[in-house]
């Protein structure tokens, strides 16, 4: 009977323990600044949204405002705002002959195709489909920050996002350049 009850205590601790812990995420870091729901450390690295070949094809649980992705076709970082994809990469001529390293496992429409969801953080079950779906009502994803990524930051891919700390801006890395967005 004493085991019993030390077992259902420590199974209840566990699960307590693992639900608080999984409310806030660090990656390449021990602590979560401030209330976030993910929150990256500093380095020379950003984060590499998902590759869709055409945003505009996409609807529904695959085009849910807040979305954000790498749009092949158009060459531009896109988010999904009041149901309308807005780009956040410069609204400079996106018929340009630059070139983007596109692999071809990445150039699938993969959020478009998918039949579920990836990882969700936050939340047990989502009505978004992605790779990554961020769910709270109280939480918000912290980028990775760095001091000008523009400048320091190797052979971005497209679609790399980070917070420049030295300018204060959300860098956005579209294959060719470089977009800073602030307040």
């Amino acid at each position: 009977m004493k085991i019993t009850i030390i077992k259902i205590v420590l199974v209840t601790i566990c699960i307590f323990g693992f639900t608080v812990a999984s409310a806030q995420t660090a990656i390449g870091k021990t602590t979560v600044d401030g209330n976030s729901i993910l929150d990256f450390g500093t380095g020379n690295k950003g984060i590499i949204l998902p590759w869709v070949q055409d945003a505009s094809t996409l609807t529904g649980a695959n085009a849910t405002n807040g979305t954000l992705l790498y749009d092949v076709q158009t060459k531009k970082v896109r988010a999904r705002v009041n149901g309308a994809w807005m780009d956040l990469s410069r609204n400079g001529d996106n018929t340009s002959t630059h070139t983007i390293k596109i692999n071809a496992h990445l150039a699938k429409n993969e959020i478009a195709n998918a039949s579920h969801s990836g990882v969700i953080i936050g939340a047990t079950t989502s009505s978004a489909i992605g790779v990554l779906v961020l769910e709270s009502d109280t939480k918000a994803l912290i980028l990775p920050k760095m001091e000008s990524p523009h400048l320091n930051m190797r052979n971005p891919e497209p679609g790399t996002m980070a917070y420049d700390t030295v300018m204060d801006l959300l860098c956005v890395y579209d294959g060719k350049e470089w977009s800073f967005w602030g307040i």
